[in-house]
């Protein structure tokens, strides 16, 4: 397994993804600057539609995500070097839990940090809001990276399947259609945020889900998508 790892690190971590990746990661960072820099703080309501709802959440953390994670996998299985894995006597599960703790290396700490910072200055030090943003984003791309991670599995269009899944289903159904926010990662990491600090996101016109939603959602996407990336990994046919 460690080996595993340490080459799935390998392959993700190429100088131009990473470069794009940390670019992303950094965009929140230039609102909340600008603010402090034209010396006017931000407001409740505009932080939560522009910079955590609208920025963070709904775009640059399943963008990330997406671009990493459907390539741990999916890269193998489009250079035909998968093959290599699967012939080894190795537990399926041994293969798909270091390409997904590989992924969460790369992507996680960069928006964990960026959510952090650029909460911090633009809540001007809040630091219990920036560690309930920090706590989100984490549950955000655990659950993300189970999902695409699969998806990189199970087809050649991935990149293409997980940016329909991001504005169709996160950003456009679950906004307009009663009940999807019940089966939204985006949406249940916005919960976990409630969960941290829920004086701050838990004010009038916050309509996020339940706690036990928020917390069970990502507890129960994270399971059932590994294990059916597992089990995808043990029936397929490896070219």
């Amino acid at each position: 397994m460690g080996l595993i790892f340490a080459l799935t690190l390998r392959q993700l971590s190429g100088k131009w993804r990473l470069l794009i990746i940390v670019l992303l990661a950094a965009l929140p960072l230039l609102p909340a600057i600008i603010s402090v820099l034209v010396n006017e703080p931000t407001s409740s309501q505009h932080f939560d539609d522009e910079l955590f709802n609208g920025m963070l959440v709904s775009a640059i953390l399943p963008i990330v995500v997406l671009a990493v994670a459907t390539a741990s996998l999916g890269n193998e299985l489009e250079d035909k070097t998968l093959a290599f894995l699967v012939l080894n006597p190795l537990p399926r599960w041994k293969i798909v839990l270091p390409k997904f703790l590989a992924s969460i290396v790369v992507v996680g700490p960069l928006l964990v940090v960026s959510g952090f910072v650029s909460t911090y200055i633009a809540l001007e030090g809040d630091g219990h809001a920036a560690a309930a943003v920090a706590v989100a984003l984490l549950a955000g791309v655990l659950a993300y990276a189970s999902v695409f991670l699969w998806a990189g599995l199970m087809t050649s269009r991935a990149l293409a399947f997980g940016l329909l899944y991001v504005f169709l289903w996160e950003g456009l159904f679950s906004n307009f259609v009663s009940g999807i926010k019940n089966l939204s990662i985006r949406e249940y990491t916005i919960g976990i945020a409630r969960v941290v600090d829920d004086g701050r996101f838990a004010g009038p016109g916050q309509d996020t889900v339940g706690t036990a939603t928020a917390i069970g959602g990502v507890v129960i996407v994270l399971v059932v998508f590994l294990l059916l990336s597992v089990r995808r990994l043990q029936r397929m046919d490896v070219p």
